[in-house]
C-alpha cells in the first residue's frame, strides 16, 4: 500500500491499496481518502501502465476527487496515479 498526507500528524490525502492473487493472479487496486467514494478496480491479470490509468481515470470523474485542506484535487490525482503505478509494478511486474 501506499499512503500520503500533507501533515505528519493527519488525515491521509492519498491512500491505495493493491493485492495480487497467488492462485489465478489477478490484481486488486483500491483507492480511497483521496477521492470521494472507495473505487476498487479489479483486473484478470495485472494490467499494463496504460490500462491502469484508464482505468483510474473511467473510474474517478474529475469532481469526485477530494478538494479540501488535507490536499488538492491535482495533488490526491497525480499522488493516486502515482501510487498505483508504483503497486503494479511491485505486485505485478513492470509490463509495459
Amino acid at each position: 500500500f501506499r499512503q500520503a498526507s500533507l501533515y505528519g500528524l493527519g488525515r491521509s490525502g492519498v491512500l491505495v491499496i493493491g493485492a495480487l492473487d497467488p492462485v489465478d493472479g489477478s490484481l486488486a487496486v483500491t483507492v480511497t481518502a483521496s477521492t470521494v467514494r472507495p473505487v476498487r478496480l479489479w483486473f484478470p491479470l495485472p494490467p499494463t501502465a496504460a490500462a491502469l490509468r484508464a482505468a483510474l481515470g473511467s473510474a474517478v470523474a474529475d469532481d469526485e476527487w477530494f478538494d479540501d485542506i488535507h490536499g488538492l484535487p491535482e495533488w490526491r490525482r497525480h499522488m493516486t496515479f502515482r501510487y498505483a503505478e508504483e503497486i503494479r509494478r511491485e505486485l505485478g511486474g513492470a509490463r509495459r
